[in-house]
């Protein structure tokens, strides 16, 4: 049984592909953490209607959402180590990005 466990999803990634797939779960992290924070932040009476329609300032703000992209990818991830640098990653990105558009653009967070 223990060898059976320790087989599954284990498949061999060169390490050009990792790195890759790294950064670009940071990078959209980094993307979906600003379109939320500029979604956030913008009147709703100001954005283009469809976006007025599909309501993603709202949408953006739930839990759930980052719940079921952070199980996406840790499901399509080929390990559970892979899994979690992935999932860690793309949330530095977002929480990171989403903080530093707060502070350095729209004006929150001052120094005094």
């Amino acid at each position: 049984m223990k060898y059976l466990l320790n087989e599954i999803q284990k498949l061999n990634i060169s390490l050009s592909r990792k790195f890759l797939y790294s950064t670009l779960l940071f990078i959209s992290g980094v993307t979906l953490g600003i379109i939320s924070k500029v979604l956030d932040e913008t009147a709703s009476n100001l954005l283009p209607y469809f976006l007025e329609v599909l309501d993603l300032r709202n949408f953006f703000s739930r839990m759930g959402v980052w719940i079921f992209l952070a199980v996406l990818i840790s499901v399509y991830s080929k390990s559970p180590v892979r899994s979690a640098i992935n999932v860690f990653l793309f949330f530095v990105g977002m929480v990171g990005s989403y903080y530093f558009y707060t502070i350095m653009i729209a004006g929150f967070f001052p120094n005094t």
